[in-house]
């Protein structure tokens, strides 16, 4: 475990750690967590610590999955709130899945729970944890249901059910937890959502449509996630023994609220970007064909590679295309308090601006018809 690289921690009573602070997430809330008069000091535990970082909070180099490392460091800052936003990867295989999400998990759960200091626990879980409605009808968390060993997911969407699982059971009164289920994360900087969608808009596949277009996706805003974490620790930290409504070991699904089809989200992103194509212009695939397309490359994926590697046009993906996802927040507002901030709207076009800023504008703006 290395030493921070900043001053000792403010001697006052709330200090904080975020595990995987240096992740787009977590660096995120790091700042918003440096702004809260709630918090004496924030302190960031991750692998690496040389990105996202930002001044004022405690860098500390070090493995989730090494209780040495976990349990020096909360000796050492003596949080009384952890932020779990630690994740692999959901490309990365199976041994890393199950290694980070799963044994890392249960490592910062022991020495938390062992933790004289540490009073509370928010994990950030996300949708790929639970069974999707093929139907697309509407899941609170009480009709939600986590993936097994034995589910028919990915090697990502199991491990953090089962790290999901385990933090719920970990719920004890000296310890405090619960879990915040998110769809994708979009906002400025992101690397999964936005850049994505106009790498799509550069290749001037703005007209290209698969499937109907139909079945409806949720999305929340960076803002908007980073606000619902420091709502559950602020509830988790009030909690009355003798209150009636309790929020730890509960789950709470935190999304925008703005559930659409998803090339609708695309096209307004496209729109923010410069894009104006007419809806007449939009040529449709079936789902059957990009379906069997996408098998074929899972196929020859898996042969070159030997499953070392995931392709971008996916069987896995399709069908998540195909499903869509619709969760009700419901219960985060009533029982954490939360709405959104940032309507999608609005989201979209600082995501937007953001990713273009600096780039070479000729390589986003289509060509042709659609260009105006």
């Amino acid at each position: 475990m290395k030493t921070p690289e900043t001053d000792d921690l403010a001697k006052n009573d709330t200090p904080v750690l975020v595990v995987g602070g240096c992740g787009y997430l977590g660096s995120h809330l790091v700042l918003a967590l440096l702004h809260s008069p709630s918090y004496s000091s924030v302190s960031v535990l991750s692998r690496t610590i040389r990105n996202n970082r930002h001044a004022g909070a405690l860098y500390y180099a070090g493995d989730l999955t090494k209780e040495h490392d976990v349990r020096s460091l909360l000796d050492k800052i003596r949080p009384r709130v952890i932020f779990h936003a630690a994740t692999a990867s959901p490309s990365a295989n199976k041994k890393t899945q199950n290694h980070t999400n799963i044994h890392g998990t249960e490592v910062l759960l022991k020495c938390a729970t062992e933790s004289p200091f540490v009073q509370a626990l928010v994990y950030t879980s996300c949708d790929e944890a639970i069974e999707i409605d093929p139907e697309n009808s509407l899941l609170t968390e009480e009709s939600a249901v986590l993936h097994t060993k034995k589910s028919n997911a990915t090697p990502y969407q199991i491990s953090k059910a089962s790290a999901e699982d385990a933090v719920i059971k970990a719920n004890c009164w000296t310890l405090r937890t619960l879990c915040l289920r998110l769809p994708p994360i979009y906002g400025g900087g992101d690397l999964q959502v936005i850049p994505p969608i106009l790498s799509m808009m550069d290749q001037g596949k703005c007209t290209l449509q698969i499937g109907p277009n139909k079945k409806v996706f949720e999305h929340v805003y960076i803002d908007n996630a980073v606000h619902a974490h420091l709502l559950a620790a602020k509830v988790l930290l009030s909690i009355d023994e003798g209150l009636d409504l309790r929020v730890d070991g509960e789950t709470f699904f935190i999304t925008d609220d703005a559930p659409m089809p998803w090339y609708d989200f695309a096209r307004k992103v496209w729109y923010a970007a410069g894009d104006r194509t007419e809806p007449e212009w939009i040529r449709v695939v079936p789902m059957h064909l990009a379906l069997a397309t996408a098998s074929v490359n899972d196929w020859v994926s898996w042969t070159v590679t030997l499953g070392r590697r995931r392709q971008e046009f996916t069987s896995e993906g399709m069908a998540r295309l195909r499903r869509g996802t619709h969760f009700s927040i419901e219960k985060a507002r009533d029982w954490l308090g939360y709405e959104p901030l940032v309507p999608v709207e609005e989201g979209i076009r600082r995501a937007v601006e953001k990713a273009l800023e600096g780039a070479d504008e000729d390589r986003l703006v289509l060509r042709g018809k659609n260009t105006t």
